[in-house]
């Protein structure tokens, strides 16, 4: 018969015990008790407060402000239409999450993502009420993060590599995309350099922010 837990032997070490335990750093004074609760433990509910901003966010996070105005782009007379980016950048079919740059510098970009309500997410997430995942969003400003950088490059340096995007940073959703809805990204460099680049991207829907990150990718 399998033994309980109760029954373990570690259930009966006594306090003497474990003081004689070479590198034992048990302190049973701060062992949780009826009368002196566990310090680490500040909340009664364990997911009360994990929206609360941590210490110190107010000095890392992007700001909540675009990180450049976006007014004046005019979507309906793209800089490059779904043909465009085919000529940039080499994602296709589904993984396709752009479906145009209206704008577009060397150090700055403005895309667009329209959600359909027939994109391969929808059935599955979430079955009666689909919202875009946030790691698409993160996908579709890598992959105008990405655009920026080949733009600049001749098709003979784009031929020799791959821009692979291997981190992203300081992410907030700060709300949800729907079908119906137009994504506008911001894309903005930070730093580059032959090996890797930096990106400050940021995504609204109606002018509100959505969502917010910061994207590294390499020349693979």
């Amino acid at each position: 018969m399998p033994r309980r837990a109760t029954d373990h032997p570690a259930q009966h070490i006594t306090q003497d015990h474990a003081a004689s335990l070479p590198g034992c750093g048990v302190s049973f004074q701060d062992q949780p008790t009826r009368d002196h609760p566990d310090p680490y433990r500040s909340h009664p509910f364990p997911f009360e407060g994990m929206n609360d901003e941590p210490q110190g966010a107010s000095e890392t996070s992007l700001s909540s402000e675009p990180l450049f105005d976006y007014s004046f782009a005019d979507f309906d007379n793209p800089l490059a239409d779904l043909e465009g980016l085919h000529e940039i950048n080499p994602h296709r079919g589904d993984m396709v999450q752009l479906d145009g740059v209206a704008f577009c510098e060397e150090d700055r970009a403005i895309g667009w993502k329209d959600v359909r309500d027939d994109e391969f997410w929808v059935p599955g997430h979430i079955p009666g009420r689909p919202l875009m995942p946030g790691v698409l969003m993160i996908e579709a400003a890598a992959q105008l993060s990405s655009f920026v950088i080949q733009t600049y490059r001749t098709p003979a340096e784009r031929a020799k590599d791959f821009l692979g995007f291997v981190r992203s940073d300081k992410t907030i959703f700060r709300n949800q995309v729907i079908p119906g809805q137009r994504l506008i990204i911001l894309a903005r460099l930070e730093s580059k350099n032959s090996r890797r680049f930096i990106s400050l991207c940021q995504g609204f829907v109606d002018g509100n922010l959505v969502f917010e990150t910061k994207v590294t990718g390499m020349h693979l």
